[in-house]
């Protein structure tokens, strides 16, 4: 994924908050910001770091994954959310009831 950072320019990299590992972003800068290049796995989290005093990586660090239609979702569709198979979070969240009935809720 692609993304424009406001007011920010020079070498950007992730932090591994869990880690604290850190690896190099590939970034280019603009007028106005830099834009970054990333790709995540599920349930990962970083720092987004920049040191102005270094100057920007622009070539490809990380390779993007290719994305892939999995199976297309056409027509109606139901959402239901069993609580009971959800992680531990550290702070709740309320599921709003008619996701966790049994007929949950219809989409189109």
């Amino acid at each position: 994924m692609r993304v424009q950072v406001a007011d920010v320019t020079g070498a950007a990299s992730v932090w591994d908050c869990e880690t604290a590992r850190f690896r190099p972003v590939a970034s280019t800068n603009g007028g106005t910001g830099s834009q970054i290049q990333l790709a995540f796995q599920p349930h990962e989290g970083y720092w987004l770091v920049f040191d102005p005093k270094q100057p920007a990586q622009s070539k490809p660090i990380m390779a993007l994954p290719n994305e892939e239609v999995v199976l297309p979702v056409a027509g109606t569709w139901t959402v239901r959310i069993d609580p009971t198979v959800q992680p531990n979070l550290e702070h709740a969240i309320d599921i709003p009831a008619p996701w966790i009935a049994p007929e949950g809720v219809e989409h189109d």
